[in-house]
C-alpha cells in the first residue's frame, strides 16, 4: 500500500513540477509548427499564384 501511494506521488511529482517547464516546450513546440504551417502553406499557395 505504501509503495503504490509512493508510486502515485512520484508519479504526480513527476507530472506536475517538469508540466511546467514542459508545457512551455510544448506549446514553443506547437507554435513554431502551426507557424512553420503557415510559412508552407502561405509558401505554397505564393508559388501557385507565381505558376
Amino acid at each position: 500500500m505504501q509503495g503504490s501511494l509512493f508510486l502515485c506521488v512520484k508519479r504526480s511529482y513527476n507530472l506536475i513540477i517538469p508540466l511546467l517547464f514542459q508545457w512551455n516546450i510544448v506549446y514553443y513546440y506547437s507554435l513554431l509548427k502551426t507557424l512553420d504551417y503557415h510559412l508552407n502553406f502561405t509558401s505554397i499557395s505564393f508559388y501557385v499564384e507565381i505558376e
